[in-house]
């Protein structure tokens, strides 16, 4: 894999935030069906979650929440679908169609080299966004009202 200069990954209301490590005294909260869920559309009652095996999500004392990513080796060359600001898709065979950040990768043309572990955040509303095994803080995004500050919606 590719040395990462991309540390944060977005999907809808999601955005995750590498991290160097994990603060101390951290509680792993329960998977939802068995899955990782980083968090649940209001709107929709979908919800954004990792599947893959080890992964989890853990929440310090203070509230803030941490995702320790474990990914599964994907090593393919697929055709480009579209590329733009940072990010490629692509369609593996078995896996779908995946965005990719462009620094997680390598690009030769109209094809994607694809080597290294990775996990699929996903949604129903929203292409899988592959996001590479690490330590990332689950930063939810928030919006202004006259009234208050509250979550985004999706």
């Amino acid at each position: 894999m590719k040395t990462k200069n991309n540390i944060h990954y977005r999907q809808g209301d999601v955005l995750i935030e590498r991290v160097g490590s994990l603060p101390a005294k951290l509680v792993t909260i329960a998977r939802e069906q068995g899955r990782v869920i980083l968090a649940h559309g209001e709107v929709t009652g979908h919800a954004h979650a990792i599947s893959e095996p080890g992964t989890d999500l853990l929440q310090a004392e203070n509230g803030d929440q941490f995702v320790r990513v474990a990914g599964r080796q994907i090593k393919s060359r697929l055709k480009i679908l579209r590329a733009w600001r940072g990010q490629v898709l692509v369609q593996h065979p078995k896996l779908g169609v995946m965005q990719f950040a462009a620094d997680d990768i390598t690009v030769r043309g109209e094809y994607a080299e694809i080597e290294g572990e990775f996990a699929l955040l996903k949604h129903d509303e929203h292409t899988a966004q592959a996001v590479p095994a690490g330590l990332y803080r689950n930063i939810r995004q928030r919006e202004y009202s006259p009234e208050e500050i509250r979550n985004v919606a999706d």
